[in-house]
């Protein structure tokens, strides 16, 4: 090859392909090492039950005091009712749920006694709740609010 000026010049394609590696590999390392710096530093926060990957910026004795406080600050949110137990509001949405189910199962036959409807009508009314308790049903499910044993809201 020429260059501009007419002088000759040659590029040894291996050296050249050695040296891109070299970069592409500096640039994997360093982002390998921020990375693992930024593992650590998140690893050093997490005071809640997050995962520990044995490394930590600081002492145990610290990250200790951390999680005690934390813990303290848990059980006295539950003394000012500022938090409740899970298995507290999930008895609670129990209750209200079958609640709610024994009065949709009923209330074709209350409208049909309290309006005059004819049976046409209350079984529209009856099948579009039961179609809505399905509904219910596939939602809470979705969302981890029923377990896996196949409950529904309408059969309780």
């Amino acid at each position: 090859m020429h260059s501009a000026n007419g002088k000759s010049y040659q590029i040894d394609l291996d050296l050249l392909k050695a040296w891109r590696q070299s970069i592409k590999h500096e640039a994997m390392e360093e982002a390998r090492k921020r990375d693992e710096e930024l593992i650590r530093h998140q690893s050093s926060l997490d005071l809640e039950g997050g995962q520990d990957r044995g490394i930590s910026l600081f002492p145990l004795e610290v990250r200790k005091k951390a999680a005690e406080t934390v813990i303290a600050e848990h059980k006295a949110g539950l003394q000012r009712s500022e938090l409740i137990r899970k298995d507290d509001a999930v008895s609670t949405m129990e209750k209200l749920l079958s609640y709610l189910a024994t009065n949709l199962r009923d209330l074709g036959n209350r409208l049909e006694r309290k309006c005059n409807l004819d049976a046409v009508t209350v079984t529209m009314i009856e099948d579009e709740t039961m179609n809505w308790q399905a509904e219910i049903a596939r939602d809470l499910q979705s969302q981890g609010w029923l377990n896996d044993k196949n409950e529904t809201v309408g059969n309780k």
